[in-house]
């Protein structure tokens, strides 16, 4: 092949119809199929290019449009890969690109291509347009925000759409550039290199109906001087919180096996007044991108595998969620469980970061993410943060949804969450990068995952942290931006001889916070002195914090709320710990034997089920929590008289009480050595970040605010954050649409399993049979029928004792292209396929296992 045709990018209109498929097809073949020239008229003029609209369709019906012709450029990694090989990571092909404006709830989203302009129209968002409907004057901040997406592989080989950069442009600079040319680079993450290049020529406002041709309008734009001061001052405020954050971890609350393990501020294309970062709860303030009829029957299928698919257990669970109160929130470990599966089932596992090029061929630059913009497909792959982050999102979608009769299942999470559950984004040391390669001796890795802590639990915990002191004044904000400055000068900003308490009332401060989180309507519920097993005592008397931990300080029983880490990279279940012996050894060799089935059908590309608290030394993926962040939104953190003295927070760091003292000594030894002196040593002092899971599990930890806002900070990040969200790209308001190699792919993976089925089924269950579970995702189904015909050959073979193979689908996940004709197999168990393609799959797989030796647990906290 010659270097002229390799320099060539070829033109192919359906690139993302044959993903990486369908452009090693044109790499390959013997010429490329070049854009033609344009096309002449009888005098030999070129005739104008035909373009057809690419427009999207706002909430407001507005007939106000931002045009422009818009191309895209970016390195032809599938090209290169496909020549000189490389990592299964670098691996990347063209797909869609999302266009939006500040203020969108809808973007238009199409494949881009370097040399062929397309005619893309966004409506005017509500925001820009007056009560009337007609053009008003536009922020001057306004801004046309894309996102660049490929497709690429996941950890298990499967083609799935990632994202790969984002960019936004001032509106007002690309209109004024009026006929001529915009460029906007698309960045990923911290890279600084472009991913891609967006170019936007003949960029202008018009007006159209849909029907007859545009026609261009005038549009002024205005800046707000009480908003720009608003925003200017945040963007300094947002420095020093950053800035405090990463003081009060290096100084005060170190984690010694990984000091840089901290997450205050990320990353973002626009973020708080412009500045590109954003806090890590508006993060968390990430939209559910699934309308409620798909959540509805997400949850179902999903809450389906907590109970086995029996239908009166269900039942059960629908009549006790009808309404709040203490038994339905018992259900917290379904729940988080099935949050699992979803994650697990919607995004495939992948590392942050985006394919680059170098003279050795294609490579791969690992950065993260945390983009607070949503999932733009259900076949999208993603690293620990984003399947976190969309299991926040449906936490939050669950709460903040309205309970109807209609929506049942969604009903019943809600209830279970509120107001028994605190959730956040856990930051913690991991023992590998995903659930799946848990190596109890592996090195420590940095991890997120989504947590579910009882409220009580949370509230006692942050109190906790009032009995230790810190080297100043973690509520004075001046003193910090100089300490950090000192820090910055390479010197030692604090001798830990002087203390400060962590709260200047901590009895008065406690019952703020439990006054802000449960209003009376819940302090009602919780005094509603439900009984669980006998563990829970009369709770009439429910109405303060003294009371409420009167309650907490109940022994340890099984019918008490428990906190859960849902494992988004893998489905896993929820516990962090066992208590009890018996218990922790039966779970141990329950994960035992997993390991063994698992190992007999492997490797395959579906996702196991697992036990990770079941560990012989302690929980095999977690090793310590570091960190929690909460919705911006939270109580803790929006409560007025918290504001008002200085005690809002969102952000918090976990600690373990009886390992303080002795991180202290270290601290001081250090100090001493480093000055030369025999300083002061003054009790209390907190010195240790991280709390292992079981020191979690048994409310054996406390939560020290990261930092704290009073009313006039929080003000401003209040405004900021909602203006913020404004350019954060929305999802995507229609149903998923399978191209034609995708519905031809995903109707092959079903007849493979339901065939699976019917051999499993068949087979005499054998006395030596241990069961295990697998979850195939959905990109797995709709791009690797060849992986699932592996899986299931896998399966075959390795479960002679026999399985199930449970097939349902889950409404308006996703559609075929047009009206499918089903297998015989698929249409007699699944009519309604025609059209509907979310499959929904779940495996149970007998293995016939050698009893493995007996094993009793040795790590800390079962007693």
């Amino acid at each position: 092949m010659s270097l002229v045709r390799e320099a060539r990018a070829p033109h192919n209109p359906n690139a993302h119809d044959g993903g990486i498929d369908g452009l090693r097809r044109c790499v390959m073949e013997d010429e490329y199929a070049l854009n033609p020239g344009p096309e002449l008229n009888a005098e030999g003029l070129a005739v104008p290019l035909k373009m057809a609209v690419h427009a999207n369709v706002e909430a407001t019906e507005s007939q106000y449009y931002m045009e422009a012709q818009i191309t895209q450029a970016q390195p032809y990694y599938a090209a290169a890969f496909l020549q000189g090989g490389g990592q299964l990571d670098t691996a990347a092909a063209f797909s869609e690109t999302d266009v939006s404006l500040t203020g969108s709830t809808s973007p238009v989203h199409l494949v881009l291509e370097p040399s062929r302009p397309a005619l893309v129209r966004v409506a005017l968002p509500s925001t820009m347009l007056g009560d009337d409907g007609k053009l008003k004057a536009i922020d001057h901040r306004a801004k046309i925000n894309i996102t660049g997406t490929r497709v690429g592989a996941a950890i298990n080989g499967t083609l799935c759409d990632t994202y790969s950069g984002a960019g936004s442009a001032y509106l007002a600079s690309v209109l004024r550039q009026g006929a001529t040319h915009s460029q906007v680079p698309l960045i990923y993450g911290t890279i600084g290199a472009h991913s891609a290049t967006v170019g936007l020529s003949s960029a202008r406002i018009v007006q159209w109906d849909g029907k007859t041709d545009a026609v261009p309008v005038d549009v002024r734009f205005e800046a707000v001087e009480r908003k720009e001061k608003i925003l200017c001052d945040t963007e300094e405020m947002v420095d020093t919180y950053a800035h405090g954050a990463f003081l009060f971890r290096k100084i005060q609350a170190c984690f010694p096996p990984a000091p840089n393990l901290t997450k205050s501020v990320a990353r973002q294309p626009v973020g708080l007044s412009d500045s590109g970062y954003s806090l890590v709860p508006d993060v968390v303030d990430q939209e559910w991108p699934y309308s409620m009829e798909t959540t509805e029957s997400l949850l179902q299928h999903a809450l389906g595998i907590e109970f086995e698919f029996d239908a009166k257990r269900t039942a059960e669970f629908l009549d006790v969620g009808a309404k709040p109160g203490l038994p339905i929130a018992c259900y917290g470990q379904t729940v988080a469980a099935c949050c699992s599966s979803i994650a697990t089932y919607l995004m495939a596992y992948r590392s942050d970061g985006r394919s680059n090029l170098t003279f050795k061929g294609t490579g791969f630059a690992p950065s993260e993410s945390w983009k607070r913009s949503t999932t733009r497909t259900p076949l999208e792959a993603n690293d620990c943060d984003g399947s976190a982050l969309l299991i926040l999102s449906l936490l939050q979608y669950a709460h903040d949804t309205a309970p109807t009769d209609s929506f049942p299942y969604l009903r019943a999470v809600r209830h279970v969450l509120r107001p028994y559950y605190t959730w956040g984004i856990g930051v913690l040391g991991a023992r590998g990068a995903e659930a799946s390669g848990a190596d109890i001796g592996a090195h420590m890795n940095g991890h997120a995952v989504a947590m579910m802590i009882p409220t009580l639990g949370f509230l006692e915990a942050v109190d906790k942290a009032g009995a230790f002191t810190t080297d100043w004044n973690t509520q004075d904000h001046d003193a910090i931006r100089d300490l950090v400055g000192t820090l910055m000068k390479g010197k030692l900003p604090t001798t830990g001889e002087t203390q400060h308490a962590l709260y200047s009332d901590r009895p008065s401060v406690a019952e703020m916070r439990f006054n802000a989180v449960f209003n009376p309507e819940e302090c009602d519920l919780l005094a509603q002195g439900h009984s669980i097993e006998g563990a829970t005592p009369e709770t009439s008397r429910l109405t303060s914090y003294k009371d409420a931990m009167a309650w907490c300080d109940e022994p340890y029983s099984p019918g008490k709320l428990l906190p859960y880490g849902l494992e988004g990279t893998s489905p896993t279940t929820p516990k962090l710990h066992v208590v009890g012996f018996a218990a922790a050894n039966t779970d141990l060799m329950t994960a035992i034997k997993d390991e063994c089935a698992f190992a007999m059908a492997a490797p395959n590309v579906g996702r196991g089920y697992k036990m990770l608290h079941a560990g012989l030394h302690g929980h095999r993926f977690y090793a310590q929590f570091v960190e929690i962040s909460l919705h911006r939104n939270h109580p803790l953190r929006q409560d007025t008289a918290l504001c008002e003295t200085c005690e809002a927070a969102n952000q918090f760091v976990f600690g373990a009480p009886e390992r303080q003292a002795d991180a202290a000594t270290k601290f001081y030894d250090e100090r001493d050595k480093l000055t030369g002196t025999n300083g002061e040593r003054p009790d209390h002092r907190l010195s240790l970040a991280g709390a292992a899971p079981h020191e979690i599990h048994r409310r054996e930890y406390l939560l020290a605010p990261l930092l704290r806002v009073d009313t006039h900070i929080s003000t401003h990040f209040n405004y900021a954050g909602e203006y913020a969200k404004l350019d954060v790209v929305p999802r995507r308001n229609t149903v998923y649409t399978l191209d034609a190699l995708q519905s031809k792919n995903i109707l092959s993976s079903i007849t493979c399993l339901l065939q699976l089925h019917t051999e499993l089924a068949s087979r005499a269950s054998k006395a030596n049979s241990h069961c295990v579970q697998y979850m195939l995702a959905y990109s797995t189904l709709a791009n690797n029928p060849a992986g699932v015909a592996h899986f299931a050959q896998r399966l075959q073979e390795a479960a002679t004792g026999g399985g199930l193979v449970d097939v349902r689908i889950v409404h308006d996940l996703a559609h075929h292209p047009v009206e499918a004709k089903l297998p015989q197999v698929i249409q007699t168990q699944l009519p309604q396929a025609t059209k509907q393609a979310g499959f929904f799959v779940v495996v149970n797989a007998m293995m016939e296992i050698d009893a493995p030796a007996e094993q009793t647990v040795d790590g800390p906290g079962h007693e």
